[in-house]
């Protein structure tokens, strides 16, 4: 009786394509595809993060060498409008 059910509903049953039963199986597995396609991204994400900021403190550090670099040139101008003042004062004492 049973398996006459069965045989019945089977031939009145709508069929399926195949194309669609195996992407209806294929659902069942994306959240695991989607954690996969995160943790991708995420990685992705964070290597690119990593690159900017490697490339950001070479800018700075590079910047920072050349402020130095001004600031050693400012301190020459400053000795030398020093030692220009003391040698125009000396020279003036001899006139």
């Amino acid at each position: 009786m049973l398996s006459t059910t069965y045989q019945h509903a089977a031939n009145h049953a709508p069929l399926i394509p195949d194309e669609d039963i195996k992407l209806n199986s294929q659902v069942f597995h994306w959240p695991e595809q989607l954690q996969t396609m995160f943790d991708a991204s995420t990685n992705k994400l964070q290597t690119g993060r990593e690159k900017s900021e490697d490339e950001l403190k070479a800018k700075v550090k590079a910047f920072e060498e050349k402020l130095n670099g001004y600031e050693k040139e400012v301190d020459s101008f400053r000795k030398k409008e020093v030692c220009t003042e003391r040698q125009s004062s000396d020279r003036r004492k001899y006139f």
